[in-house]
This record gives structure tokens, sequence and C-alpha cells, in this order.
């Protein structure tokens, strides 16, 4: 936000040279820039700010200037992952992904869009540009009661999660990293499946068995825990299992087995139910199915779907969508509008600065990120170096003359 930070006033006491100067940060002044430049991928996708990072990139919320669709590219920075020494099968993961997500096409799956054609073994970058979703079930998680959400909401969102698993599995595709920050949660409230940098994808025509044991481990089967690296793991039934795990974490806020001996402790430990989930039979009967350790006799998709509790209706109790961030952005603005003022109505350099005090300085920071600000909208506001979005946001009184003249 910030570019430089200078001082205000030139001190006129003369200092010791024996004695070591003291910097009071109150007697400086910030210099924000008011927009940035725009940036564009591709040509033309504007980008935004930045949604979520990770260890090999970040998503960026971008817009497509030609249909104003508003979009989020997942990007992965190569110089970081040749960093890694796995650093060819993290990038043959990143191509599979591209490659199977652009074919794919339901309700409950990201929608990819675009993803960049050049080599992914010589380019600096690489992105794949998919539909925009509001949150996550984790972050949903995140802000409700003791962690966990109402009956309702984890009903819906697994019934929607297995509904996308049955479309995967038809195609051969093995997820393999189902948890709660995978599901998005899109503007109408449906779950979409994400992050397929892990899946694989088989034969359909052969058995679904799967070697390469990725994934976050809470989440996965006994199965995959035996030591024997050749040894081949049904991958169907591995989704199965970690739909359960995400469920019973979405309803409990907990996890069905104790964390305490990762990689050995589904093997040996029998799960446990929470009271809530005890008091209801149909839903203590499903998690019985699902986390039966033996994966030929664990319930099938098919099955979960003919279970009583898949098809029940709930009193409609959700928890709402949070205010992005500390910003207080209630309606998840977009990001792009202070790139679009600039895009379309450059200020210049010198225009494009403002002189916030050291003292005032976070809070103007915080609040000129909430995309949408009137004052900001009028290009009359191109002519004044601090006009009335900064006394605004600082919270200033307008002069007279000003009050006047509105």
């Amino acid at each position: 936000m910030f570019r430089t930070r200078e001082n205000k006033e030139q001190t006129e006491n003369v200092i010791d040279q024996n004695s070591a100067p003291t910097i009071n940060v109150l007697n400086f002044d910030w210099k924000f820039e008011r927009r940035k430049n725009p940036e564009f991928v591709a040509g033309k996708y504007l980008k935004g700010n930045i949604l979520g990072d990770g260890t090999w990139g970040e998503v960026i919320e971008v817009l497509d200037i030609n249909t104003l669709n508003r979009l989020a590219m997942k990007r992965l920075r190569v110089s970081r992952i040749h960093k890694h020494p796995n650093h060819k099968e993290i990038l043959r993961m990143a191509k599979v992904e591209m490659k199977i997500l652009t074919k794919l096409c339901h309700r409950n799956i990201v929608k990819v869009f675009d993803y960049s054609h050049e080599d992914i073994y010589c380019s600096n970058n690489i992105y794949l540009i998919m539909e925009y979703c509001a949150s996550s079930v984790d972050e949903l998680m995140q802000v409700a009661e003791d962690g966990k959400l109402p009956f309702y909401q984890s009903h819906k969102y697994f019934v929607e999660l297995i509904n996308g698993l049955e479309y995967l599995h038809s195609f051969g595709i093995v997820h393999k990293d189902i948890k709660p920050e995978n599901m998005l949660i899109g503007n109408d409230d449906t779950m979409k499946l994400t992050d397929f940098g892990v899946c694989e994808l088989l034969d359909i025509f052969e058995k679904d068995l799967c070697t390469q044991r990725y994934g976050t481990i809470i989440f996965q089967p006994p199965e995959l825990f035996i030591l024997e690296e050749d040894i081949k793991f049904s991958g169907f039934k591995s989704d199965v299992w970690s739909a359960g795990v995400t469920l019973y974490n979405m309803i409990s806020g907990k996890f069905p087995f104790k964390p305490s001996l990762v990689g050995t402790y589904v093997m040996k430990d029998d799960f446990s139910l929470t009271p809530d989930i005890e008091q209801d039979c149909l839903l203590a009967d499903l998690f019985t199915k699902l986390f039966i350790k033996d994966p030929d006799q664990r319930i099938t998709i098919a099955g979960i779907k003919r279970h009583a509790w898949f098809s029940l209706q709930f009193y409609k109790e959700k928890v709402e969508i949070p205010i992005r961030g500390k910003h207080g952005d209630k309606y998840r603005s977009l990001t792009m509008t202070p790139y679009l003022h600039q895009l379309h109505f450059p200020l210049k350099p010198e225009e494009n600065e403002v002189i916030v005090p050291d003292e005032e300085s976070e809070t103007f920071e915080n609040k000129s990120n909430i995309p949408i600000l009137r004052a900001n909208r009028s290009p009359k506001s191109r002519k004044k170096p601090i006009d009335a979005r900064l006394n605004k946001i600082l919270g200033r009184p307008m002069s007279e003359k000003k009050k006047t003249d509105h």
C-alpha cells in the first residue's frame, strides 16, 4: 500500500556527536498510492487483490475485460517449485490438474475457463482462470460457534460433495485431498470442489487402484498407511473415507480419530461419536459404514446416496459468509475497482499520492482497501491531492465552502 516514508519536520535540535539519535515514529508521514497501476494477465484479465496464498503460489481475483466476468486466477510460481527437490513431480501434477479441470463441467466442481498455454517446464508462472467463489466451507467453520456448522448446512454441502465425487469417479478421477479448505462456496451458496493438484486420472475400464499417496494425513484412510510402497489401494473408497471425515468435521468441529498418532491412529483406534451425532441414529449408522477400515467392506458412493440420512430435510439454519478481513467489506466487493479507475481515469504520479500522518496511517490503509468508495468514482477528484474521500476516511469534517458546494 505504501511506497516511501519520510520525515515530517526537520529537527532544529543539535544532537551530540557521542549520543545516538532517537527517532520517534510519530514524526513520520506516509505516502500512499491512492490507486495502483493496473496489471493484466494474458492481455485480458485485470488483476485485483490476492484472495489466498499457498506454498507454490496464490489465488488472485481477476476481471475479464472482454466479458466483465468476475473470476479467480490460481497462479503457480515455477521459480518456487524448482527449488523443491521433487520439482519434476510437482510440475507433472500441475499439468495433470490443468488437463483434468479444463474438461470437467459440473455444478459442484469449480469451472475452469482458461489456462496458460506455455510450456509448463519453461515458463516462469503458470495459471488457471476459474470461476470466482465468495468463500469456503473452512472459512465458515472458522467463524461458526464451536467451529461447527448447523446440521442443515453440513448435510447440504455433504450431498453436493457426494454428487461431485460421483461425477469425478465416472471419469476415473480420484481427488485424494477432500477437506473443508478445498470446498468453495459459490455466490448462490453452492459447494464447489477445487484443488486437483494431487488427483489421479485412472483408466475408466480398469479397477480404481492407486499407488500415489498424496493428500492431507488427517483425512486419509488407514489403507494408505501400509508401509509397503508397491501395495495399491482403492482410490474411490479413499475419497469416500475423506468425505466421511469432512462430514464429521463439519458437524462436530472435531475429527473422528485422535490425531496424536498421525500415520497409525486410524489403524488401531475406533472412532468416537459426539453427543449430537449419537442422538441421530441415522447419522451414526452412516458414520459406522463410512469408517469401515476394510475398503472392500466400506460403503460406496451409490450406497451413500441410498442411505436414509442422505435424503433427510433439515431446518434451514446456516452460518453466513463473514465480512472480509478487517476492512469491513460486508459484500465482498470487486477488488479490481481501484485498478479500473486508474485504467480509465489515470492519475498523474503527483496526484496519485496521499500524505497521511503516521498515527492515522493504519486507519487509512484499512479503510482505503474497501473497493467501492463514492468519492473515488468522480473524475473531478483527480485534481485534488487530498479530497473529500480522504477526509471521510480519516473522519475529518468538511469545510463550510465544500458543504455549500454539495
